[in-house]
């Protein structure tokens, strides 16, 4: 099935040309954009409420970049918005950043379709660090990385029991949005859970060729490795961090999450590459 992304969030923002009829019968049957579109209304919503709120007060309306990042989202993810809100519907004109390709992300979907996925691709494959270490992906350590949510908003205790839902396509739920809940934290859930949900197609390369390893005091004290891939440039870092707890010679994959930077003087240990210059 194609995922009308580009022609769902033109229909968010009230900016969709043309017939909308064929996009409302896809949103009809495919639960994964139609959520996406209900998102991005209430998302722009959020912003053009705050931005009216800031006005009234007499205030310097706040750049777009500055509500992103206070709505949660980081700083890839508010580049790529802006990106699409400003030159996506100039005819397919594209701002250029002078940054490097990034690999490719995962497209919005069913849970259920994500997590199969993830089994396929990380939990079944055998993935090998530098050093010869296998990196081991669980089933149940979906949830944290995909960031789920119950309805409540919270990570789910039982991790099993919702991974059955998910696996018959019966679990909705992504930021609590299915209740009455705060909409700030609503929107840092989703604003996490979906940028970091596309980015699981990373993880295989951020273990398998990461930049550097090393030890934090952290690590020292529970056993976990650390994991950084540079995605970006030296002047333009774009950093994502691996954490794996150390089991022999298996490497067991707990969490992955953006980091602005990487402050050298909290690395106790450099495990890789092996010598460190000066």
């Amino acid at each position: 099935m194609r995922h009308p992304e580009d022609e769902a969030i033109q229909y968010a923002c009230g900016e969709l040309s043309g017939d909308p009829q064929p996009l409302l019968q896809h949103l009809a049957q495919c639960e994964s954009c139609s959520d996406m579109v209900v998102f991005v209304q209430k998302f722009t919503s959020t912003l053009r409420e705050q931005g009216r709120q800031e006005r009234e007060q007499g205030k310097e309306r706040p750049s777009l970049e500055s509500l992103l990042k206070k709505a949660g989202f980081d700083r890839e993810t508010a580049r790529e918005i802006i990106e699409q809100h400003f030159t996506g519907m100039q005819k397919g004109k594209r701002r250029d950043f002078s940054k490097p390709k990034l690999p490719p992300k995962l497209h919005v979907a069913a849970l259920k379709n994500i997590y199969e996925w993830y089994v396929k691709n990380l939990c079944a494959d055998s993935i090998v660090d530098p050093r010869g270490n296998r990196v081991r992906f669980f089933p149940t350590t979906f949830i944290h990385l995909a960031e789920v949510k119950n309805k409540s908003g919270q990570e789910p205790v039982h991790r099993d029991a919702v991974l059955k839902k998910i696996k018959k396509g019966c679990f909705r739920s992504r930021g609590g949005g299915h209740v009455r809940t705060d909409w700030g934290q609503l929107l840092q859930n989703l604003g996490s859970a979906l940028p970091r949900t596309k980015e699981l197609s990373w993880a295989k390369l951020i273990a398998s060729e990461p930049t550097q390893i090393f030890l934090d005091r952290r690590g020292l004290e529970t056993g976990t490795e650390t994991y950084v891939r540079n995605f970006g440039t030296d002047a333009d870092p774009l950093y994502r961090v691996m954490i794996c707890k150390v089991n022999g010679h298996n490497r067991d994959v707990i969490t992955i999450f953006p980091r602005e930077r990487i402050d050298s003087k909290k690395i106790q240990k450099q495990l890789w590459p092996s010598t460190v210059a000066g």
